[in-house]
């Protein structure tokens, strides 16, 4: 079993909402609750994780462009999770078919940056 904070956990958690949020789509209901879910996960796991390594693990290591490299993905991860966040609310673009291209771009980066930051961190 996968421990929190581990990637593979993180990655699978953020996967099993969005396959909820495009599971409504396909009924073609609004998803309310499971955009709620998504949005309040990417809140409590990813963007901290995130934010921790900003502060723990690229600290003090000499800058470099894979570093920049992640600190981008990081930028955009957070610009995702509130576009997510804002249909949410009800602000926005509430197009079902936004939210679930957003929702899948969000899985694809956040696949890449782990692999990414994964290669960064065994080569340190």
């Amino acid at each position: 079993m996968a421990r929190p904070g581990d990637p593979a956990a993180l990655l699978n958690g953020v996967q099993e909402l969005v396959d909820a949020v495009l599971a409504a789509e396909v009924i073609g209901r609004w998803p309310q609750a499971e955009l709620t879910a998504l949005v309040s996960y990417l809140h409590a796991e990813v963007l901290p994780r995130a934010q921790q390594e900003e502060r723990e693990v690229f600290t003090g290591r000499p800058s470099s462009s894979r570093i920049a490299k992640l600190r981008r993905d990081h930028r955009r991860l957070g610009e995702a999770t509130e576009v997510l966040a804002r249909a949410a609310r009800g602000e926005g673009n509430r197009s079902v078919a936004h939210v679930s291209t957003t929702a899948r771009s969000l899985v694809s980066q956040l696949d890449r940056h782990l692999a990414s930051e994964h290669e960064v961190l065994t080569l340190a």
